[in-house]
């Protein structure tokens, strides 16, 4: 995720929602949507999981370097 190599971790969190929410929306993951966001095609579909599991490890780690860097004011 390009985002995420840039450090753009809050556009990289607002791109990746959409994502996640129609996953979940759905029940899974589908071949392809109709322009109205309806899923179509096989169910069994798994190409788009690898790709969007890669995406929320990359943000996570990221996420997590960043939280350690982060000075303690206390």
């Amino acid at each position: 995720m390009q985002l995420v190599r840039y450090n753009l971790l809050n556009e990289a969190q607002e791109a990746i929602t959409p994502m996640l929410q129609r996953v979940l929306t759905n029940k899974g993951f589908f071949e392809w949507y109709t322009p109205a966001n309806e899923p179509k095609g096989s169910s069994g579909f798994k190409g788009e999981a690898g790709v969007l599991w890669t995406a929320i490890v990359q943000l996570t780690e990221k996420l997590k370097q960043e939280n350690k860097t982060q000075v303690n004011p206390l």
